[in-house]
């Protein structure tokens, strides 16, 4: 679950937790409480759940979804989880607003819309979830802990896609440029793209005040761009000394 060797000389530290969490005494002072529950369920689980960080949503909120309906004037099928079939093509493609079996070319298992679910359940994800995994990315990069990194840019990749027009983005994003080395790329590539899909972002004053404070992280997205839009070559990769890219 951890790697062998941890960096920075943080792999006798990933011992000691690992032997305080068999303890059930884990003592990191530096780090939130919260966080270092979800980690030490990691160690355990392989996984780590934020279902008490959902609150109640509106009933209102379910009616107005059922009752929507889509450009074409369908109802949506709202049916989760979803698995694509042959009976899933136009008019039957549309199975909520974020989902239409026409872009994932009917190969939907099991899909479930994360916005919408969580409404018909009656419950909506708590905006500072979104910060949670921001800050258990950071945890698991300071502690070296193998495959948390991977999981915790999945689900605050996931979250971005649902909350990329609140305050709660520039938050997390603020969060995730700053705990972590302008090297390393996982979170900074969800936010870069986050940025360009939704570039009307640039008109919000935190999302402004947030890039003012991070040039390098600027200059990659006007690159990305540039390359996307622009034509612009992609920067070419250089060779390390042994000769791997």
């Amino acid at each position: 679950m951890f790697s062998q060797a941890g960096k920075n000389g943080t792999d006798s530290a990933v011992l000691t937790l690992y032997q305080e969490a068999a303890e059930s005494k884990v003592d990191l002072p530096e780090d939130d409480p919260a966080i270092v529950k979800l980690l030490i369920q990691f160690l355990y689980e392989n996984d780590y759940e934020t279902k008490d960080l959902t609150i109640k949503s509106d009933t209102r909120a379910a009616k107005a979804l059922r009752a929507s309906r889509s450009p074409s004037d369908f109802e949506f099928l709202l049916d989760f989880p979803h698995t694509c079939s042959g009976d899933c093509r136009y008019p039957f493609h549309a199975i909520c607003p974020h989902h239409y079996c026409t872009n994932c070319n009917g190969t939907c298992v099991n899909f479930v819309c994360g916005i919408c679910a969580p409404i018909l359940e009656g419950t909506e994800i708590n905006r500072t979830t979104l910060l949670v995994h921001s800050k258990m990315y950071e945890i698991a990069d300071k502690y070296d802990v193998n495959g948390l990194k991977d999981l915790a840019r999945t689900n605050f990749s996931a979250l971005c896609a649902i909350f990329w027009d609140k305050d709660v983005f520039a938050q997390a994003a603020e969060h995730a440029l700053s705990s972590t080395p302008d090297s390393d790329d996982g979170l900074r590539e969800v936010i870069r793209q986050i940025i360009i899909s939704h570039i009307e972002l640039l008109n919000k004053s935190d999302i402004a005040e947030l890039l003012s404070k991070h040039t390098d992280f600027v200059f990659s997205v006007l690159r990305r761009v540039a390359e996307e839009k622009a034509g612009l070559k992609p920067k070419a990769k250089t060779t390390s000394r042994t000769g791997s890219w």
